[in-house]
């Protein structure tokens, strides 16, 4: 099971929306200074938070830092579907766009590239957004009671 931290910053009902701060693996790899990977990390800037809705079944409040917790299998199939599927369809429409159009570079690669394309574009379409639904493991370190609460929620279209 993949582990990560995160706050909660709103309570609905029986969910609680928990922000994670997106974090690589930078951090944890013991070659960090001589990797190609670090470097593009740094250049696309700060890491993000990010908010997910998770069942809050230990009931955590806002506050509270949790531990969430994604299965290898689930991450496993997210990232066949957004990677590989696409990648096939690339190889695909290649092969396509030389039967259809011979040695013509500019429309083989112009198939390759819609057919790339659609697949990614029917895979995100027919996905199922509860898929990758991670799962709050534990409550790790409860809110103080005495601190003041900041909640900030924003708007989801």
């Amino acid at each position: 099971m993949i582990e990560q931290s995160g706050l909660v910053v709103a309570v609905e009902g029986l969910q609680a929306w928990v922000r994670v701060e997106r974090e690589g693996s930078c951090q944890r790899c013991s070659a960090r200074n001589g990797c190609g990977q670090r470097l593009m990390a740094e250049l696309s800037g700060p890491a993000k938070a990010q908010q997910v809705r998770v069942d809050n079944e230990l009931r955590a409040r806002v506050g509270d830092k949790v531990l969430l917790g994604l299965g290898e299998q689930t991450l496993l199939w997210a990232s066949l579907k957004l990677y590989f599927l696409p990648l096939l369809g690339l190889i695909f429409g290649a092969a396509a766009g030389t039967w259809l159009f011979g040695n013509a570079e500019p429309a083989v690669v112009l198939v390759a590239t819609g057919a790339m394309m659609l697949v990614f574009f029917l895979t995100r379409l027919l996905s199922n957004e509860g898929e990758v639904h991670p799962q709050m493991l534990e409550v790790l370190q409860p809110r103080d009671d005495d601190q003041p609460v900041a909640l900030t929620l924003q708007a989801r279209a």
